[in-house]
């Protein structure tokens, strides 16, 4: 009786630690100045502990304009690619930015070939500021 209800213990186990969620990722992406612009910093990106997927994107970046509010997204392709945008981020007001992406982990992110770019502003958003490739 006791070798069957060890038996039992361990394909508990073994079933619950073949379900546990991937685990947390965070990456820091460099965001490098485009065009001569001067605006350089970061982005983390983390996967958030909840019961779907969610990442954060916390972005902080130097030398922008006093007071710029600056569009900025997540597209698909190389910097300077011009890609389709996968996720759009909030602005970056201040050099600052944070943004919750529902439904998609940093892993995934990094597989779809991604990066993120920070726009001068909303009236030019053809002109790329910064801009970083995540991996």
């Amino acid at each position: 009786m006791k070798a069957i209800a060890s038996a039992a213990a361990l394909a508990v186990a073994f079933l619950i630690g073949t379900m546990a969620p991937a685990s947390a990722k965070q990456i820091v992406v460099p965001l490098k100045a485009v065009g001569g612009s001067g605006e350089m910093g970061r982005a983390v990106l983390s996967d958030v502990a909840a019961a779907a997927p969610v990442v954060k994107v916390s972005i902080t970046v130097s030398g922008e304009p006093p007071g710029a509010i600056q569009p900025s997204h997540i597209h698909k392709g190389v910097c300077g690619s011009n890609g389709p945008i996968v996720k759009p981020l909030t602005n970056v007001v201040n050099g600052h930015s944070v943004t919750t992406l529902p439904g998609v982990t940093v892993s995934q992110l990094i597989a779809m070939g991604t990066y993120i770019n920070i726009h001068k502003s909303a009236a030019m958003l053809t002109v790329i500021v910064s801009c970083g490739k995540i991996m």
